[in-house]
């Protein structure tokens, strides 16, 4: 039921104030949980740049292989967060960084695997969950990894995990802090799960948010002003979550 009900909330809108003057609306798309999270520190630094930009706009929460395909395509669009690749450069204007990246780990079951990963070869051996067009997916098969025969897509996090908890994969890749939002919303004990293996760290990539390439110049001149305006905020400055998962010594 759970997951039936991420589904049926996938196109979440939520509107926010608007300002006369402006005719254009900004579509700013994410796949975080307008319900549940707000207060999180990889949505805060947008609001406040969208906020400081003195534009109409209103925030979608869509999948992320969604949110991504209609920034994409349409020229009002802004996303976030998301991660700056060279695959993803040509479509966007960007803003970096506008959260605090994030360590990227394999995960296992506390009690699963009977040898252990040493080296990424190693992670051959084993299913890895990932979400299908992310930053994990870009990495990996960049690496040789195959889709559908190492790594096993989906579109929702939420899936991933239930496949994980339910052993029909044996590795998912996940930063620490959202394997903690998905333990707490199944209301399961950190200690279930352990960190096999550090994919990528949090500085080898910036979380940014980005506007569609093709936004009107002058839109995109105000969000450049207003990113400079909420630079030094502190939101971009605050720590990782402490270490709250142990990492697998081997």
């Amino acid at each position: 039921m759970r997951i039936l009900h991420v589904v049926l909330l996938s196109l979440t809108l939520y509107s926010l104030p608007v300002l006369a003057a402006d005719k254009q609306q900004i579509s700013a798309y994410t796949e975080i949980d307008l319900h549940t999270g707000i207060q999180s520190k990889l949505f805060i630094g947008s609001k406040q740049l969208l906020e400081a930009s003195h534009t109409s706009y209103i925030l979608k929460s869509a999948p992320w292989i969604r949110a991504l395909r209609q920034a994409k395509l349409e020229p009002m669009a802004f996303i976030f967060p998301i991660y700056r690749m060279p695959n993803r450069e040509k479509y966007f204007h960007w803003f970096c960084p506008i959260a605090p990246a994030r360590n990227i780990y394999l995960f296992r079951l506390t009690n699963q695997l009977n040898s252990h990963i040493k080296t990424l070869a190693d992670a051959k051996d084993y299913k890895i969950g990932i979400i299908t067009n992310s930053m994990i997916e870009h990495f990996l098969t960049q690496r040789q990894f195959i889709k559908g025969k190492h790594l096993d897509s989906t579109v929702y996090d939420e899936v991933n995990f239930v496949k994980f908890i339910n052993k029909r994969i044996d590795l998912i890749a996940q930063s620490q802090e959202r394997m903690h939002e998905l333990l707490v919303m199944y209301n399961m004990d950190a200690s279930m799960v352990t960190k096999e293996y550090l994919l990528f760290d949090q500085f080898q990539y910036s979380l940014c948010a980005a506007a569609n390439i093709n936004m009107p110049p002058k839109m995109l001149a105000k969000l450049d002003r207003a990113y400079e305006t909420i630079i030094s905020s502190e939101i971009l400055k605050q720590p990782l979550l402490k270490t709250i998962f142990p990492l697998c010594q081997h």
